[in-house]
């Protein structure tokens, strides 16, 4: 499970990045706080389904690319 959490952090953080937004960007337009996508990114704590869904939506990307193995 730890993988996978740290898979998906990664591509969220990779997206981000792509899209330019900082983290506390990210967070502010997914009602969550820094250090949440903080922990998201480093694979340190799950994330809720809403969560995923919302992230996914504001980086303009689907939600299976942030669960692929890059």
């Amino acid at each position: 499970m730890k993988a996978e959490l740290q898979r998906i952090g990664k591509n969220i953080k990779f997206y981000r990045n792509k899209e330019r937004l900082s983290q506390a960007e990210l967070a502010k337009s997914v009602g969550c706080t820094v250090r949440h996508i903080q922990r998201i990114e480093a694979g340190e704590t799950n994330l809720s389904v809403l969560l995923f869904i919302k992230i996914a939506k504001v980086l303009e990307v689907d939600m299976s690319l942030l669960c692929l193995l890059k």
